[in-house]
């Protein structure tokens, strides 16, 4: 997909924005490893510095290919910066691609995850700030494995020519703004595996305080809350809570904090079996069901199953 949304070099580069020193109206994108702490534990620190270094290298061939600027690099993450929307989403797709189609790091289930927004910049020195760059790392805080979020803003502004997707993700607080904001997520895959994520019902995300959703497999927990709205289950190592079983799908399931109420959608070809209270062997497959007290699931499996691998759930 990459190479069919070259957009043309603009006559004005990113080095003349940057040494103008004057506020500016940019696209900004953070692109960060996913679960690299994982990395160090697996291969030791020397080695996984060099696959994260090499990942970043990469996303800054993409960067450079399509005439933005790294401003810097924080850990496992890159900040980038573009004159228009249109550069700052193509350069997006371009590295999840570019991750994706090396052997290496797809072999080892590298991935990254982004966030793009576009507003209005300051430049001190080198570095960029304002209200434009909080929103942007408020994005790639809210995207998984191997999707890009951006904001309304953003799409609004996007050339319709690019063709690409999207679906809203809801509506969620930022810190510092008085109301919420509408997210979305760049459909930038053409694998029909991948779009199973795409086809379900979208749910509007509150982000509303209070309330907390604790899934446990194996002596792991993830939380969802207000501040991390969204979690995903699977086979895949980039998943919040991973179970790895044949049965299970790489991408199975998802939770959704949807004003006020936790949302699980299935995903998979196999379905999540589920006892919630009163409700007993509650069978889920390509659907939603709204979580709610404390219960058990079991993804691809009945509880019957000698083999089944029981996520246990609460919400306090």
């Amino acid at each position: 997909m990459g190479s069919m949304l070259l957009v043309p070099a603009l006559p004005c580069a990113m080095d003349d924005i940057m040494s103008s020193h004057l506020d500016s109206f940019l696209a900004i994108l953070f692109a960060d490893i996913s679960q690299s702490t994982k990395l160090y534990e697996k291969y030791g620190n020397a080695q996984a510095l060099k696959i994260v270094s090499g990942t970043l290298g990469l996303l800054k061939k993409q960067v450079d290919r399509h005439y933005g600027a790294v401003i810097k690099t924080i850990g496992d993450e890159i900040m980038c910066s573009f004159v228009d929307p249109d550069r700052a989403v193509v350069a997006a797709c371009a590295m999840q691609e570019a991750v994706r189609g090396h052997p290496k790091l797809s072999a080892m289930n590298i991935s990254v995850r982004i966030g793009v927004h576009v507003g209005e910049v300051i430049f001190q020195g080198n570095d960029l700030f304002g209200d434009a760059v909080n929103v942007a790392s408020r994005a790639v805080d809210l995207a998984g494995a191997e999707q890009i979020i951006t904001t309304g803003a953003t799409i609004g502004l996007m050339s319709e020519d690019l063709g690409l997707k999207n679906r809203s993700i809801g509506l969620i607080k930022v810190k510092g703004k008085r109301s919420t904001m509408e997210f979305f997520e760049i459909v930038w895959r053409d694998d029909p595996m991948d779009m199973t994520l795409i086809a379900t019902d979208t749910f509007n995300i509150s982000n509303v305080p209070g309330g907390t959703l604790k899934l446990t497999f194996k002596g792991k927990t993830v939380e969802l809350n207000a501040k991390k709205p969204m979690a995903y289950m699977g086979r895949g190592e980039q998943n919040d809570l991973q179970v790895v079983r044949p049965f299970v799908s790489k991408r199975h399931a998802s939770l959704e904090l949807n004003e006020g109420k936790f949302v699980l959608t299935d995903h998979s070809v196999n379905g999540i079996h589920i006892n919630m209270g009163e409700r007993k062997n509650v069978f889920l497959h390509k659907d939603s069901i709204v979580l709610t007290d404390h219960g058990v699931m079991s993804l691809g499996r009945g509880f019957d199953k000698s083999d089944a691998q029981v996520v246990h759930f609460s919400i306090t």
